[in-house]
């Protein structure tokens, strides 16, 4: 099931998290309006609680529970998401 959504500043892509099964999770980018799917930018075993889009739209902060940890992804992929 899906438990965190955000939207981009501009508006145009929509960031899901959700748990696929007992040990996989997921967040995933989608184009808005049209429902093009971008990328997937985040994969493990906890449940995403919290996703939110940086102030300029280039970085997206992912929180998974049970963790204690922020990941953070370069929403164009260029680089390994750093962990906070």
């Amino acid at each position: 099931h899906c438990s965190a959504l955000a939207v981009d500043p501009a508006g145009t892509l929509l960031a899901v998290g959700c748990r696929a099964t007992t040990t996989t999770s997921w967040v995933k980018l989608w184009r808005v309006p049209t429902g093009e799917f971008v990328r997937q930018v985040s994969g493990g075993h906890r449940q995403p609680v919290a996703v939110a889009f940086s102030r300029d739209g280039k970085r997206l902060f992912a929180a998974h529970e049970f963790t204690r940890k922020v990941f953070v992804h370069d929403v164009d992929g260029a680089k390994r998401p750093a962990e906070f």
